[in-house]
């Protein structure tokens, strides 16, 4: 009676300084996540946008003081290989046009606001609005994305903890660890444990991951609006985004092979039929396409993020699956199973 009690009391511990653990590392975990190291990378993601708003923002400054686009883009600072590639070409006198003509998104980005051998400082302000809100929705996802993966690390830890626990403080269990019984229960529920990590990792993973028609979308309606806005066309538009995906190609080669703006525009109104629509619209009445492309690309940009925060929102409710079927069974037999079958075995040993 007195073993089983003891692993009563231990069970009863063990759950009640469960939360208080699990929400200690999940915060701490969270934290170190998020907290910059020391020396900082340069080459991350989130530094890169920062450093190229930097790069945007500077230009823009210069293009309004009066600078040429040329001396504007080689005074501000460089945020990568790609713009001191476009740099040093400028310093040895390509002109703008040729200069930009590579197929990084940064350089693809200040092509867009360029017109002709000129820098447009609207279009350079809307590119910098754009970088930021992109800055914006990508550490949001990180902060969703850290919290989600750290739940799932406790919770497959957890039962790993207790049974270290049930080792160090019973020598029952450590007596009947390496049994068959106990080592099969254990060694299944290491396996259910490895799969429900597993599971729950890859429903971060495909709820952080965006969808590519609606980052096609974006992208479409975000560069269009930039080169209209610095005075460009439709088909400057598609002859830069040619190099980003294929239905883009197709209708920059329709554009200069001199069809009509609706058949050219066909390959991609499945991807962005309201983007279409307001630049059909737009053609037929002789409106300017200025201010209906840029609020559409608003929307597309505006969904396209919160299509991420719903599907990160949603892991809490789809990771219940791996939880009932993996984990929860996982903890079962490795943190519970050997106390309860060492308390069994001692039970039915007869003492003389």
């Amino acid at each position: 009676m007195s073993e089983i009690a003891g692993a009563v009391l231990m069970v009863v511990c063990a759950v009640s300084i469960a939360p208080f653990l699990w929400e200690v590392c999940d915060r701490r975990g969270t934290l170190a996540r998020l907290v910059p190291p020391v020396t900082p990378v340069t080459t991350s993601r989130p530094r890169a946008h920062a450093d190229f708003v930097t790069f945007l923002s500077s230009v823009a400054r210069s293009v309004r003081s009066g600078a040429s686009a040329a001396q504007a883009i080689i005074s501000a600072p460089a945020t990568c290989a790609q713009t001191e590639g476009v740099q040093r070409l400028l310093v040895s006198g390509v002109r703008v046009a040729a200069a930009t003509s590579g197929d990084h998104p940064h350089v693809r980005v200040l092509r867009a606001c360029i017109h002709g051998d000129a820098l447009s400082a609207p279009a350079l302000d809307r590119a910098v609005t754009d970088e930021r809100f992109r800055m914006q929705t990508q550490h949001d996802t990180a902060v969703a994305a850290a919290q989600a993966r750290r739940s799932a690390r406790v919770l497959t830890a957890l039962p790993f903890v207790f049974l270290l626990f049930l080792a160090a403080t019973s020598s029952s269990v450590r007596g009947h660890l390496f049994s068959p019984v106990v080592g099969g229960a254990v060694t299944i529920g290491i396996v259910l444990n490895i799969t429900g990590r597993l599971w729950m990792r890859r429903l971060v993973t495909g709820a952080v991951r965006p969808s590519p028609d609606m980052e096609l979308a974006s992208t479409i309606a975000s560069v269009l609006a930039l080169h209209v806005c610095a005075g460009g066309s439709v088909a400057d538009c598609f002859a830069a985004l040619a190099p980003v995906d294929p239905r883009c190609a197709e209708v920059s080669s329709m554009l200069r092979a001199g069809h009509t703006l609706a058949t050219s525009l066909s390959p991609i109104e499945e991807v962005v039929p309201s983007l279409v629509r307001t630049v059909l619209d737009a053609h037929r009445d002789g409106l300017p396409v200025n201010d209906a492309v840029m609020r559409v690309a608003d929307d597309l940009r505006d969904a396209s993020a919160a299509h991420i925060r719903s599907r990160i929102a949603q892991v809490a409710v789809r990771s219940t699956t791996p939880l009932v079927l993996c984990t929860l069974p996982s903890f079962l037999l490795i943190g519970i199973a050997p106390m309860a079958l060492a308390a069994l075995a001692g039970l039915s040993t007869p003492t003389l």
